[in-house]
């Protein structure tokens, strides 16, 4: 395995043999695994020997054998300057690079014992180095992502807590594209929600939306049956419900798919996009044999599953739902670019335990263990998101290949792409199978690489990237974020004194907001005080007037609702509340007199 450098400061978990075999420890630093962290708190928290063993056998770091090359290598502004190497002692040798757009760079490689060095101009891309009979993957990337080029203010709300009236019961793009309007005529410029991926139906459970399918494709749940491809002959009416019944929205859209399966400009659409084929195979045989892939035949949970294996027609379903939200979720981007609103689309950390994606990339994901965080201030506990975590050699020997083609899934569409605890780009809480949270240890990622791939995809696209950097943040990555020109995020709510005035200015590098979804709401951290109202406008006036580049309100604040989107933690009435007014009532509410004008 390729070195990673680990900032553990312990080398004492296992003492050294008589035969001079590597330590505990020491095996650990070799893989990138850290044997200690410090907490929220400052302390210096020792890992476990027994989850530095259960993630090594994880890793299998020891049983892959070093490559001749580093797999990945960066080139910041196309500078490429060096590459790691082993095993070789040949000092000098020739070198080509075939960039992505078909041009070639030859010259001489001189090598040391181990680096080769070059010195290359390269354009930005992802370009192919070959020395000798090795090769490596070269991400020449922009040094920081795209700009915000103005300050902006925008709203967030969940899209399925969107309401209008006489809706189906749910909200869905039709609902979005009105808040885009909203937000644009208030001379807001950016829209932000939840994660829009797919999700998997459960009878009587709201899913949640940071357990996706897949990161690759989009939840037909919100596709608005009055827009392209529906003619709007079908009325669903959802009632005054301000929960969503997820079991009645799955049957209704059920039979609104139905209703076009037939249309032929499907499979044009779908031989523009042949990954869907083998989602919609792997959807399907879910729908008829159990989502939990682990337990199906050995062929087809090897990723073996052909189109003889399933019900033709449910594939042909899910391959008309993700043309129709597709075509519906495009259309909604580009009328919000033309607008001047963002469309602030969000990556969550991982994906569903039962998900396509691990299914289908099985390579780069490692089974056996599952993402989490170590115990904090919150969650003496800890927490186990039951999330599968990426293998960081094997996701370079790929060329982070799935990484990129989740990212793009998303980035090129919004214009703003939050990602979800980003401090993951650095390092992941690995927890062993029945070891519990609190038994985990942190397993290091290629960080540089990682954000070579952001800013150079983030450049492309002219998208926003904004990092959720709350909680614990190890040292360097703040950092790293601003060197790259990534914004952090500023949280008011957790900065205010008695009266209610911002104690810490906000950086002027950040997305400033007064609360998160997974946050009490103002109203409720505010409910034993007066005049709750005036405190809130005056926030909002600090906010809009301070140096922070992106102001984010979340509607649901403008009428002080007392009742959260989510509480971390808990696994009941979350991700179901849909928002008190309609969103042409939303006009009424006071504290929008501080957000109507644009930001200088």
């Amino acid at each position: 395995m390729s070195p990673t450098p680990s900032p553990s400061t312990s080398t004492n978990n296992a003492a050294s043999t008589d035969d001079n075999r590597p330590t505990l420890a020491e095996r650990a630093h070799r893989a990138g695994v850290q044997t200690s962290y410090v907490d929220v708190d400052g302390n210096v928290v020792q890992t476990s020997d027994t989850a530095l063993e259960g993630v090594l056998d994880a890793l299998n770091a020891e049983s892959i054998a070093p490559l001749p090359l580093e797999p990945v290598v960066v080139a910041w502004e196309g500078k490429l300057r060096s590459v790691g190497r082993f095993g070789t002692s040949r000092s000098a040798t020739r070198f080509d690079i075939i960039t992505e757009g078909g041009d070639t760079f030859e010259g001489e490689a001189l090598g040391d014992h181990d680096h080769w060095h070059l010195d290359v101009d390269l354009p930005l891309g992802y370009h192919r180095l070959t020395i000798g009979s090795a090769s490596s993957l070269v991400i020449a990337a922009p040094q920081k992502a795209h700009p915000v080029e103005k300050p902006m203010w925008g709203t967030f709300a969940p899209v399925y807590a969107l309401r209008r009236e006489d809706d189906r019961g749910i909200g869905d793009l039709g609902h979005l594209r009105q808040l885009i309007d909203w937000t644009a005529a208030h001379h807001g410029n950016l829209v932000a929600t939840l994660p829009l991926l797919p999700m998997f139906a459960e009878p009587g459970v709201a899913p949640s939306p940071y357990s996706p399918a897949s990161v690759l494709f989009w939840n037909e749940l919100f596709v608005d049956p009055a827009a392209f491809p529906f003619d709007g002959s079908v009325s669903f009416r959802g009632g005054p419900s301000r929960t969503i019944d997820y079991d009645q929205i799955d049957v209704q859209t059920k039979a609104l798919i139905d209703r076009i399966l037939d249309d032929p400009r499907i499979d044009a659409w779908a031989h523009q996009h042949p990954t869907v084929r083998r989602y919609a195979r792997f959807r399907a045989y879910g729908d008829q044999h159990g989502r939990q892939w682990r337990t199906w035949p050995q062929r087809i949970r090897s990723g073996g599953l052909t189109d003889d294996d399933v019900d033709s027609g449910r594939a042909r379903w899910h391959v008309a739902a993700q043309w129709a939200i597709d075509l519906q979720l495009r259309s909604v981007a580009a009328s919000s670019r033309q607008a001047d609103v963002l469309l602030g689309l969000d990556y969550p950390v991982g994906v569903h335990l039962d998900g396509f994606d691990i299914w289908a990339h099985q390579d780069v994901f490692v089974d056996g263990v599952t993402v989490g965080a170590p115990p904090d201030t919150f969650f003496a506990g800890g927490q186990d998101w039951q999330l599968v975590p990426i293998h960081p050699e094997m996701s370079r020997r790929s060329g982070h290949a799935y990484l990129i083609e989740a990212l793009r899934h998303q980035i090129a569409l919004g214009g703003l792409l939050r990602i979800d605890h980003i401090m993951g780009l650095f390092r992941r809480w690995w927890i062993p199978a029945g070891g519990g949270a609190t038994q985990g240890a942190y397993v290091n990622y290629p960080a540089d690489e990682l954000l070579a791939i952001i800013c150079l995809e983030s450049v492309r696209a002219g998208s926003v990237i904004v990092g959720e950097n709350l909680g614990t943040v190890p040292p360097g990555v703040n950092e790293a974020l601003e060197e790259h020109g990534i914004l952090g995020m500023f949280i008011a709510q957790d900065h205010l004194d008695d009266s209610g005035r911002i104690t810490r200015k906000p950086p002027a590098s950040c997305m400033a907001l007064v609360n998160t979804h997974d946050m009490p709401t103002f109203a409720q951290v505010w409910a034993d005080r007066p005049n709750q109202a005036a405190a809130l406008e005056q926030i909002l006036e600090a906010l809009h007037t301070g140096p922070a580049d992106i102001v984010v309100l979340s509607l649901e604040d403008l009428w002080l609702e007392a009742e959260r989107q989510n509480v971390p933690g808990t696994t009941s009435g979350n991700w179901q509340q849909r928002i008190a007014p309609t969103v042409d009532e939303i006009d009424q509410k006071r504290a929008v007199r501080k957000l109507g004008g644009a930001r200088t």
